[in-house]
């Protein structure tokens, strides 16, 4: 009998796993509408103002920036950063995530897709995506990008936490940003019931030899 609860609840456990697997997409993509040219500011960051589709939960796993040596070889440290645009004036305010340093990253190509893990970062339908470029051994800067293929482009920021300032939209950088949908409370709920589930019917079958 506990063989065969046990086998129930763990169907049910990998069903719940692969419906939050299977619903990893895109959420916003302007990388097919990059551009030859190279973005570059004295500020330590730079990003856009982004909108996903509207009223679905989402937890970002990967950030995609693109960046532009022109086809030299130079090489820097990078990093990533996501905010709220919960700030003065809609600004980027809570930073919700950010990445650490990427080392020597070497840059030799017009067009270089850096990808960026993320740790299941949830986030709002408006967020704000940025990059820092360090310590750059040559001319090293973003690629351009005009309009998305997924998602809305809102506004290009430049700054840093606290002084951000607003950017024409030629300043909007290539970039793809994808999530996963959070799970739903009923799937969670089925998730913590398997497990309570699994554990009281070991405790049982445990008590029952021991008798």
């Amino acid at each position: 009998m506990f063989v065969q609860i046990r086998s129930i609840l763990a169907a049910a456990l990998v069903t719940v796993s692969f419906q939050a697997v299977a619903s990893a997409d895109l959420i916003f993509d302007n990388s097919s509408a990059g551009d030859q040219g190279i973005t570059t500011t004295g500020a330590l960051q730079i990003g856009g103002e982004v909108t996903a589709a509207p009223g679905t939960p989402r937890a970002v796993t990967e950030l995609d920036l693109g960046f532009t040596s022109q086809g030299l070889s130079v090489t820097g440290d990078l990093q990533a950063f996501l905010y709220a645009n919960d700030g003065a004036g809609g600004a980027p305010g809570t930073l919700l995530w950010q990445s650490a340093v990427m080392t020597g990253v070497a840059i030799n190509s017009t067009n270089t897709l850096i990808a960026f893990s993320v740790p299941s970062v949830v986030v709002p339908d408006t967020f704000t995506f940025t990059g820092a470029i360090t310590n750059a051994s040559g001319n090293l800067g973003y690629v351009p990008a005009v309009g998305a293929a997924i998602g809305a482009f809102n506004q290009a920021w430049v700054g840093s936490p606290g002084a951000w300032s607003t950017l024409p939209s030629v300043f909007e950088i290539e970039a793809r940003v994808i999530s996963q949908a959070v799970p739903e409370p009923s799937s969670m709920a089925l998730l913590s019931v398997g497990v309570f589930g699994l554990i009281a019917a070991g405790r049982r079958r445990k008590a029952a030899k021991a008798v």
